[in-house]
């Protein structure tokens, strides 16, 4: 994880750097972690957001938040419609 923060102070505004990070924490399964990461992401306007979306859907999903788990699908839906995968 230590490169994932360096990789972070050197390009700040290089929001894959925190989907890639929650994506550790997820398969990790450090859920909440990785729901924090994707938050953040998505704050700071990835252009990942869909992935960012679905993958904190999953992790809700995991928690057994379905409610955030569907609204999380709903709107990677709504910035690609039809995607597959969601």
């Amino acid at each position: 994880m230590a490169g994932y923060q360096s990789a972070e102070n050197l390009y700040p505004a290089f929001t894959e750097i925190l989907v890639n990070r929650g994506n550790v924490f997820f398969l990790t399964r450090a859920f909440p972690d990785a729901i924090e990461q994707y938050s953040e992401a998505l704050a700071r306007q990835t252009p990942a957001a869909h992935i960012s979306y679905i993958n904190r859907g999953m992790c809700y999903e995991k928690l057994g938040d379905y409610s955030a788990a569907g609204d999380d699908y709903r709107q990677a839906l709504k910035l690609v419609p039809g995607w597959q995968i969601a």
